[in-house]
Formats: C-alpha cells, sequence, structure tokens
C-alpha cells in the first residue's frame, strides 16, 4: 500500500520578510529563534577559539546565565 502523491516534490515559497528572519533571527510565539547570520558568527568564535562546550554568549557572560530577562 502507498500514499498517493508520496513521491511529488513539494515547492516552498518565501516573502523577502521571510528571507530577512532566516537571516536576522526572529521571535514567534515568545519564543526567539536565531538567525543565519547569529549561527555563523558563533560558528567563527568556536573555531577561533577552538571552544566546542560553551556557547559565545555563555562564554562572554563568564558562564552567568540569568534565568529570566
Amino acid at each position: 500500500m502507498y500514499s498517493i502523491n508520496y513521491y511529488n516534490p513539494l515547492i516552498y515559497t518565501l516573502s523577502e520578510q521571510d528571507m530577512i528572519d532566516a537571516y536576522e533571527g526572529f521571535e514567534y510565539k515568545d519564543r526567539k529563534y536565531k538567525g543565519l547570520k547569529q549561527i555563523i558568527e558563533e560558528l567563527k568564535f568556536s573555531l577561533t577559539h577552538s571552544l566546542w562546550n560553551m556557547s559565545m554568549e555563555n562564554y562572554i557572560n563568564n558562564g552567568i546565565v540569568k534565568l529570566k530577562s
């Protein structure tokens, strides 16, 4: 047994604002999502410092994390 249209590809369309959000990050339903720009900066940081077990933000804040902002 098989699903109809199982192998047909889907085409997703993005608005210009969707592209900006993907690059810069966005907030949705009170949750923040990183954008490509921030992810690249964090990867550069990890490569430069050979530090992979701590985020750039936690490193900059000396390992101190606020529970609420």
